[in-house]
């Protein structure tokens, strides 16, 4: 099982009270607070340089469609909120660090909307490994209320993402075909997905460790019942 962290202080407590206390928590984090990007090592804390927060804005500037915290969106710009909102934003890009921008504010600055940090990547400090990955998405206290379709879509590949799950969408495991030749049955199937085998219908079912699609295993006498399952 993966577990998430995600903070958003500003509504309910100060940013100073959460500080540095979650930067080594060993779980993804995907954060929307701007001044708790530094705390995170995700950028430099010189004041608006680095990060910061802008009014009435409505629009995000997707930079690299193809990485899967785009959501299958198209390069340029895209309505996100249906009324000027505040976005914060950060600037990961200024350090030694190996961010991973996804999409600016559409304001003409420049500014990131959306980066992250992949599992082990350096920090912006260029010396820190993140322990799990790190994302920051534009969104400011209540932000989420007020998100368009473009934006639901921003924010749901921004958390798969941080749990690992880079497809987009996402594939839903299946068995593609079951034959049999030679005394074996080989079995494909699409999707992240582990195979498990069974002497009954309603198990039990255990992990066949190391399976990948197509696998192929001799037919034994008796049934066998085969089914996938998430990892």
């Amino acid at each position: 099982s993966t577990c998430l962290t995600r903070f958003s202080t500003p509504s309910t407590v100060s940013s100073g009270e959460v500080g540095s206390k979650y930067q080594q928590v060993e779980v993804p984090v995907v954060n929307w607070e701007q001044a708790l990007q530094d705390d995170y090592l995700l950028t430099g804390n010189t004041g608006d340089l680095d990060r910061g927060e802008v009014t009435d804005q409505t629009e995000i500037e997707i930079a690299d469609a193809g990485h899967p915290m785009a959501g299958g969106l198209s390069a340029g710009v895209h309505t996100v909120t249906p009324s000027a909102q505040t976005f914060t934003w950060g600037y990961p890009e200024s350090g030694s660090g190996e961010p991973e921008v996804v999409a600016l504010l559409n304001d003409g600055s420049g500014n990131v909307g959306i980066y992250g940090y992949d599992d082990g990547a350096l920090l912006w400090d260029g010396t820190t490994e993140a322990p799990a990955r790190r994302v920051h998405i534009f969104l400011q206290n209540d932000g989420f209320a007020n998100l368009t379709e473009d934006g639901l879509t921003l924010f749901d590949a921004a958390i798969l993402w941080a749990l690992g799950l880079d497809e987009w969408p996402p594939v839903e495991p299946e068995i593609a075909d079951i034959s049999v030749a030679g005394g074996n049955v080989t079995i494909t199937w699409d999707g992240n997905a582990s195979l498990q085998s069974g002497n009954a219908v309603d198990g039990p079912y255990e992990t066949i460790a190391g399976a990948v699609s197509p696998y192929t295993e001799a037919i034994e006498a008796g049934a066998t019942f085969y089914r996938l399952v998430l990892p």
